[in-house]
């Protein structure tokens, strides 16, 4: 079983999981705890998500698979921005990253990598195009 680090501010109640964070943000946060170690408290806690039941990958939804599910047709720089703001709110609303799941590509071959989403996990795509939409043209393809 994993162990894993929380940060705490006791100002806000904030807490901050520093296995989830860049080098740079762990330092500047350990540098904070150290200065003021009556605001900021460290704790370890046993992490149980590797016990939890894990959906089959074939009944997880890909970006891509939703986006033609919605008949949303995007350039390929729009769909990397698409994708990298997804991550970014994803791990912002369930402080982990999205799963990695495999697809098979043309010739049957699991080579094609995707984030995987539950169907309760899929508004934070849609949230992340419309925060697109509002930075971006996106076109959507008539339904046929």
């Amino acid at each position: 079983m994993a162990i894993t680090a929380i940060l705490t501010d006791s100002e806000t109640g904030e807490q901050t999981i520093l296995d989830l964070q860049s080098k740079s943000t762990i330092l500047r946060l350990l540098k904070l705890s150290v200065k003021t170690p009556e605001r900021y408290e460290i704790t370890l806690q046993e992490d149980y998500s590797e016990l939890e039941e894990k959906t089959e990958a074939k009944d997880l939804v890909t970006l891509a698979e939703w986006l033609l599910e919605k008949n949303v047709e995007l350039t390929k720089s729009n769909f990397h921005k698409l994708a990298g703001l997804v991550a970014k709110m994803y791990k912002e609303r369930y402080q982990k990253v999205p799963r990695v799941i495999a697809r098979p590509d043309s010739r049957g071959r699991y080579l094609l990598k995707a984030s995987g989403f539950e169907v309760e996990e899929l508004d934070v795509l849609q949230d992340a195009l419309d925060e697109l939409k509002r930075h971006a043209v996106v076109e959507s393809k008539p339904a046929k």
